[in-house]
């Protein structure tokens, strides 16, 4: 007799079949076009993003513990829950983009662009750059953000800014310093 067709295979899920996380660690992307991708929970811990385009990529969940994103555009990017601890985000753009729950413990936040950001929930708790990030990157939420110990943030709504205490009192940008000399 002939042999007998194999069974028909089970209907993938909704949305396609489930994918493992893309393994990218130390992985070399500096300047690569990422936009849109789709890199949830894709370990990329110490790889080389400098300058990457990552606008509106999804990122959540990833692990980017000291990864070089120096100067990558992560505009309107979902890094919810991400692992961004010891990560190089030096003049990142990350406008519009989703950090809420995040770990930056560590990050080097230092002229990154956190305009309308969402840092609700993130772990700026070990962050030499958290005055910056409050102070300059106007980010859009803050609410229940974990900050260093003595620091705190209250939404100014007649300024519409967001008013920072440090253990040594208010905070006080230092451009407005040498403003008002």
């Amino acid at each position: 007799p002939p042999p007998r067709p194999p069974p028909p295979r089970p209907p993938a899920p909704p949305g396609g079949p489930a994918r493992p996380a893309p393994n990218l660690r130390g992985a070399n992307l500096g300047g690569a076009n990422l936009g849109g991708a789709n890199l949830r929970g894709a370990d990329l811990g110490g790889a080389n993003l400098g300058g990457a385009i990552l606008r509106e990529a999804d990122l959540g969940g990833a692990n980017l513990r000291g990864a070089n994103l120096r100067g990558a555009i992560l505009r309107e990017a979902d890094l919810g829950e991400a692992n961004l601890g010891g990560a190089n985000l030096e003049r990142a753009d990350l406008r519009g983009a989703n950090l809420e729950r995040a770990d930056l413990r560590g990050a080097n936040l230092r002229g990154a662009n956190l305009r309308g950001a969402d840092l609700r929930g993130a772990d700026l708790s070990d962050n030499s750059f958290v005055a910056e990030v409050l102070a300059l990157g106007q980010a859009r939420r803050l609410d229940e953000a974990r900050l260093p110990e003595g620091w705190s943030v209250a939404w100014n709504e007649e300024d519409k800014a967001w008013d920072i205490a440090t253990p040594d009192g208010p905070y006080v940008d230092p451009r407005e310093r040498k403003r008002n000399g």
